[in-house]
């Protein structure tokens, strides 16, 4: 990265996003949102995950750091910055944010994500304290009830081996980072799982005001190759190195 820093003005001028990320060793997209894209880091066991514009992203990261969990990536380095030195639309911001973690898998069924989820709206909308969390575990993940059937129950066991502790682990993060314009995003595409079949929470808030600036940067990821072929050939403006 060092030497992509010192070269990067010279070298990527004339290209896109997507090759200056190949020339750091990176290739087959894993996933994308509306802000960031997952990469895989060549044979490495590892990915690296680019994000813009994401502060809610930059609060669970920030929280992940401070907290190793089990159920939070593993992250191989410190987030960095990536100077946007190459094409450019004029929307496109001039940092982009990377960091590298662990591989995962995507989970296997909806009922995954429909207990995780559940899990998490409860501790959002009932509990207010580690003593309501405890209430919330005896109430509803203890013994099969109308919201948690056995099913239900069996593969959040499957999936958590010590619930009590996944349940005042997420809440605590959700008190920090659920904070200003972050809100709640938990889906099948924010949950993911170990070899072992553990869960990982990725990313589970995102920020309004963030989200009401996404038609101001919609080139972002998605088609920033496009929109940089068209700004060589002069049809969207570009810019180069500030």
């Amino acid at each position: 990265m060092k030497l992509l820093e010192l070269v990067g003005v010279k070298k990527f001028y004339d290209a896109d996003i997507e090759d200056v990320l190949k020339s750091m060793g990176t290739h087959e997209e894993l996933g994308r949102g509306t802000f960031g894209v997952t990469l895989k880091h060549g044979t490495k066991p590892e990915v690296v995950k680019f994000w813009i514009t994401d502060s809610s992203y930059d609060d669970f990261i920030n929280y992940v750091l401070a907290h190793p969990y089990k159920h939070f990536p593993k992250l191989l380095s410190k987030p960095k910055m990536l100077s946007a030195f190459f094409l450019r639309t004029k929307d496109f911001p001039e940092k982009v944010r990377y960091v590298k973690m662990e591989v995962l898998q995507r989970i296997k069924g909806r009922i995954d994500a429909d207990v995780i989820n559940d899990i998490f709206y409860g501790l959002r909308d009932d509990c207010a304290s580690k003593k309501d969390v405890d209430e919330y575990i005896g109430r509803y993940l203890t013994e099969p009830n109308m919201t948690f059937n056995k099913k239900y129950l069996d593969r959040l066991n499957e999936m958590v081996p010590n619930v009590p502790e996944f349940c005042h682990a997420m809440f605590d993060m959700l008190h920090h980072v659920l904070k200003g314009k972050n809100e709640l995003d938990i889906h099948d595409e924010n949950i993911m799982l170990r070899a072992n079949g553990e869960i990982v929470i990725t990313d589970p808030v995102y920020n309004t005001r963030d989200m009401a600036k996404a038609d101001e940067i919609k080139t972002a990821f998605y088609d920033l190759k496009k929109d940089s072929e068209r700004a060589v050939k002069g049809k969207t403006p570009g810019t180069g190195p500030k």
